[in-house]
C-alpha cells in the first residue's frame, strides 16, 4: 500500500497554485478580466464594481466558454 505522505510533490500543489492555473487557463480562453475577479472571489476594485452587477448567465457563458 502506498502512502500519501510518502509523495513530496504533494506539497507543490497548494491552493494558490491552482488559483494561478485557473486565472492562465481563463485568461487564455479570453474571460473578461472581471468575470475572473468574480470567479476568485477578489475585492470590488471600482465604484463600477461595486454598482453594476454581473449576471449569472454571463458569468457561466464566459467560464464554460
Amino acid at each position: 500500500m502506498v502512502n500519501a505522505d510518502s509523495f513530496p510533490v504533494r506539497a507543490l500543489f497548494t491552493p494558490h497554485v491552482y488559483r494561478h492555473y485557473l486565472t492562465t487557463t481563463l485568461r487564455e480562453n479570453n474571460c473578461t478580466e472581471r468575470v475572473i475577479r468574480y470567479i476568485r472571489g477578489d475585492a470590488e476594485h471600482s465604484i463600477a464594481d461595486q454598482y453594476d452587477h454581473l449576471k449569472w448567465d454571463n458569468n457561466t457563458a464566459e467560464y464554460v466558454a
